[in-house]
């Protein structure tokens, strides 16, 4: 027979005391968890109708294409709540639809990129950097009618704006393109996928793409991030630029074949690498979410190349340059994070477009020239 000691019953109730505080305070947590996350889905809704409701009942932003297998806006929607409203035409692209044919002496752009060209912050369409620049354009060559496509796609590499341009833009019979890759193809990926395709993330637990609780966190810890070594160690790089000319170059020939002006844009960023590294951690922080590979000293040069090629592009096939990142530069108040811009930064770059476009050798004000 087995008898306690006294001793060994106060430490048995205090384990059992212990074990009870630590579930409570798990419990607690998870709950405070839930609380915080279940008002950011309902704040989120309301302002923007994103969130996991809008998934649950299949009206989500975003629809994979499955003739184009690249993702596309939901097609012919309004999108959005008090704070932004994302109206989409037949095409699955932000703005109004255009027809199938150009009238008579239309000048008709098209403006491609990604989510920095889509300009998910701005309140409304007419707030974007497109419609900015076409509303300044009809002023200005009026009478003369003038159409500017908004073909900016949140998350599109520059091999998927290729498919876009092919199979969106062409047929539309535009005059002018206006191209701002973006900066999609500096990502991570599996050490054994760098370089066989498309990136992918090793198979580790991750919380669902609704979830708005992390990134609230990671937005407001970027001071546990100014490291010089990337935030994960199971991910590697994955930048070429030479793929990048290789597919910028194609860009440019495909346009060109079919008679199309090509204005190159390089892309703008909050932060550059001449920052010190608090503040460039700061500025880069929402990047840095998405290329956890990358420290923000490595993302800064990673752009910097990846603009050096746009630039190169342009000058090794004559082509029109807007010169983005150096004619922004870092401004705080032009941005809403390390690449999306506020209000301010979408009127900057609709008037560095629209100096282009005006000042170019295809004359819009005439008509532009094969």
């Amino acid at each position: 027979m087995t008898v306690q000691t006294t001793h060994e019953r106060r430490s048995l109730d205090l384990g059992i005391r212990t074990s009870r505080s630590v579930g409570r305070a798990i419990l607690l947590a998870a709950l405070l968890l839930i609380s915080v996350e279940a008002v950011l889905q309902v704040r989120s809704h309301l302002r923007t109708g994103r969130s996991v409701w809008s998934m649950i009942t299949s009206s989500s932003m975003y629809v994979r294409d499955a003739e184009l297998n690249i993702r596309l806006l939901r097609a012919s929607a309004e999108i959005g709540g008090k704070a932004s409203s994302i109206k989409t035409n037949r095409l699955g692209l932000r703005g109004e639809d255009i027809p199938a044919s150009r009238p008579d002496n239309e000048l008709r752009i098209a403006v491609l990129g990604s989510s920095t060209i889509m300009s998910p912050f701005a309140a409304s369409n007419d707030q974007t950097a497109v419609e900015i620049l076409q509303a300044r354009l009809r002023s200005e060559l009026s009478p003369r009618p003038v159409a500017v496509i908004n073909a900016g796609i949140g998350g599109l590499k520059v091999s998927e704006q290729l498919v876009l341009l092919e199979a969106r833009l062409l047929p539309l019979d535009i005059s002018l393109l206006a191209w701002y890759p973006g900066m999609n193809d500096i990502s991570c990926a599996d050490p054994q996928q760098a370089g066989k395709g498309s990136p992918k993330r090793l198979p580790v637990p991750e919380l669902p793409s609704w979830v708005l609780s992390y990134d609230l966190l990671v937005k407001n810890s970027t001071w546990l991030r100014r490291s010089r070594v990337g935030s994960s160690r199971k991910l590697v790089p994955v930048f070429d630029p030479s793929r990048l000319r290789s597919e910028l170059e194609e860009g440019v020939r495909i346009a060109r074949s079919a008679g199309i002006q090509v204005v190159l844009v390089t892309s703008a960023a909050s932060f550059s690498p001449d920052m010190n590294a608090g503040e460039l951690a700061r500025r880069a922080a929402t990047g840095l979410e998405h290329r956890p590979c990358y420290s923000a000293e490595e993302f800064a040069k990673a752009v910097t190349v990846f603009n050096d090629v746009i630039r190169d592009v342009a000058f090794a096939n004559g082509i029109g340059l807007v010169d983005a990142a150096e004619a922004i530069g870092t401004e705080k108040d032009l941005f809403v994070d390390d690449t999306h811009f506020s209000l301010r930064g979408e009127q900057r770059l609709a008037e560095l477009l629209r100096t282009a476009i005006v000042s170019s050798p295809a004359d819009p004000a005439g008509g532009p020239r094969p």
